[in-house]
């Protein structure tokens, strides 16, 4: 839950400089290739914004897929002077939340599985990238392909 809520606030710095801003026909950092590795054959683009936002540029993309899957992505700045300094702040809350540690995501991810959310929250440089996978009875499988899904997006940070 509160990874969420950090997601939220990066959605949220984003979002007041994009207020007036029109949608985008497409998400930046991932292809509908891309998400169809986590939703399946079905995947459909929905709606995705784009913003400066702390001297980065925040994005927000939304994609549904099969079985009633839904995917978002958000990225914004890292709201701390360095990734370490972002680990040091975050890291107390993915313990809280008990986020699995992921290597080869990033300089610092993490990752949480529910039956219901799969979540991974990265940093890399000066953005963190924040990516849920939504739907019923997800499991070990469904992580898997939501870190491909990361791992393609992370390619297409600076």
């Amino acid at each position: 839950m509160r990874i969420a809520a950090v997601a939220a606030i990066l959605a949220a710095l984003g979002a007041a400089d994009a207020a007036a801003q029109a949608g985008l026909k497409s998400c930046p950092l991932l292809a509908n290739a891309d998400a169809a590795i986590a939703l399946g054959a079905a995947t459909q683009f929905l709606s995705a914004r784009e913003s400066p936002s702390g001297g980065v540029k925040a994005a927000y993309c939304a994609f549904d897929g099969d079985r009633d899957l839904s995917l978002t992505l958000t990225t914004g700045p890292l709201l701390a002077a360095s990734v370490a300094d972002y680990r040091k702040m975050m890291e107390p809350l993915r313990q809280m939340d008990k986020g699995a540690l992921e290597n080869g995501l990033g300089e610092y991810a993490w990752s949480k599985l529910s039956a219901d959310a799969a979540e991974i929250t990265a940093a890399k440089g000066r953005l963190s990238l924040a990516l849920a996978l939504k739907g019923k009875g997800l499991g070990p499988a469904d992580l898997e392909k939501l870190r491909a899904v990361a791992k393609k997006a992370l390619a297409k940070m600076p």
